[in-house]
């Protein structure tokens, strides 16, 4: 909480070779992974509120429509993409191409 308000949720992701759908799932995984190995309560309810995030975007996104309205999100070019949730629940997808040394540091 800061300044008597709720930090903005949000997570990153990394569409590389697999759509959004796999980069959730992935990240999902990731996350329950983290929290279980972890014993800082802090952390853990950081990592609970974007899994709680990622779960209701999985739960309420048609990836087939998402992917071919915005192909981008289909995994055939290097992406980073920032998923968040305004105030109304609603959806917020921000895209922005990964350059190659930035690639080059996750390999």
């Amino acid at each position: 909480m800061l300044n008597g308000k709720t930090a903005a949720v949000k997570s990153v992701l990394r569409l590389e070779g697999h759509c959004i759908a796999c980069a959730v799932n992935r990240r999902a995984h990731e996350l329950t992974v983290q929290m279980l190995n972890s014993e800082e309560t802090e952390s853990i309810e950081e990592k609970n509120s974007e899994l709680e995030l990622l779960t209701r975007f999985h739960l309420q996104t048609d990836f087939s429509r998402l992917c071919t309205e915005r192909p981008e999100l289909s995994g055939g070019s290097p992406v980073e993409v920032t998923l968040s949730e305004d105030e109304f629940s609603r959806f917020n997808i921000s895209v922005r191409p990964l350059k190659n040394e930035e690639r080059l540091l996750e390999e």
